[in-house]
């Protein structure tokens, strides 16, 4: 509902969710820090696998990060995007990674590795450990409300995306309507709410955790080609700006768009055989869907040429 009304009521909204989240991860990370135990972190490598397990584990933890581009799909509603804009991807993707890896190290030394990797929930499981069942609880309800600032950032995210692409013809003309009152994409923003809702629902399912985690996978993997070749477009706009560049200075100039190149293809490498398999027929699947829109453009362009000549 935040949406409908406006960017300026829901960014109210999601900075209270937030602020309120990091300090519930805070709280877990001291009460796990207290409790820390090193021997518990030992071995980092399940016995037997040595780094094959990194490129798997790489592609899930992405999904972590995946849509850190997303804040540039607001700049029309950002005050001073060339330098706001910026500065919160940065800042955003630096808080993340620090949260991520405290509240990752602080629960694998809090609890033993075999209980950690058959626990659903190591963040409760941890708490009712040391703290009781009760206590848990209340930190459990707090962090299901934490989970409706993920939704608003989802929100935000795919309504902008749906309604850009309604706009240009590449979706429906309905994800492109706007509100009479509010002035902001209602119908995009209804639609991606139910979509996301179902999504976040089935992680709350033990039957459906199994799918969860599968999308997850399928979700960072439809991501990777776009990275990729936005590293690789990095490079050949480096050649675009100077034709004459030398081969040492190509190759200075292309260390990082190089290695972001190689780390998508290892991800998705380490998504394995089957979500690459789906994600290839999902993107197969889409073709039609986008040349029968470009056709119905196209033919709405000739008639309009029609009534002009």
């Amino acid at each position: 509902m935040d949406f409908i009304i406006g960017v300026k009521k829901a960014g109210s909204t999601q900075t209270t969710i937030t602020v309120f989240e990091v300090c519930l991860f805070l709280f877990f990370i001291i009460v796990s820090a207290v409790h820390f135990k090193s021997s518990n972190v030992m071995p980092l490598f399940p016995a037997g696998k040595g780094m094959n397990t990194l490129s798997a584990a790489a592609t899930s933890t992405l999904w972590a990060f995946v849509g850190l581009e997303t804040a540039s799909i607001t700049a029309e509603e950002i005050k001073n995007p060339e330098r706001n804009v910026k500065l919160s991807t940065i800042l955003g993707i630096l808080i993340a990674v620090v949260m991520y890896l405290a509240i990752n190290l602080s629960a694998m030394g809090a609890m033993p590795q075999s209980q950690l990797a058959k626990s659903a929930s190591p963040i409760a499981d941890i708490l009712k450990q040391f703290l009781g069942k009760n206590i848990a609880n209340v930190i459990i309800v707090g962090s299901v409300v934490s989970v409706l600032g993920t939704t608003v950032g989802w929100l935000l995210s795919t309504a902008r995306v749906a309604y850009a692409a309604g706009k240009d013809g590449l979706f429906p003309e309905i994800f492109s309507k706007v509100h009479p009152k509010y002035k902001t994409p209602h119908v995009s923003l209804i639609i991606g709410s139910v979509l996301v809702n179902l999504l976040l629902l089935m992680n709350y399912t033990k039957s459906l955790v199994s799918a969860f985690n599968f999308i997850i996978l399928l979700a960072t993997l439809s991501f990777l080609p776009v990275y990729a070749f936005t590293a690789a477009s990095e490079m050949m706009l480096l050649i675009k700006r100077d034709k004459n560049v030398s081969v040492l200075g190509f190759i200075k100039n292309s260390i990082v768009p190089l290695l972001g190149f190689a780390y998508a293809m290892w991800t998705i490498y380490g998504s394995g055989a089957e979500t690459v398999m789906y994600g290839f027929i999902m993107l197969m699947c889409g073709i039609p869907f986008y040349i029968y829109m470009k056709y119905k453009n196209s033919t709405k362009l000739s008639e309009i040429r029609k009534v002009l000549e």
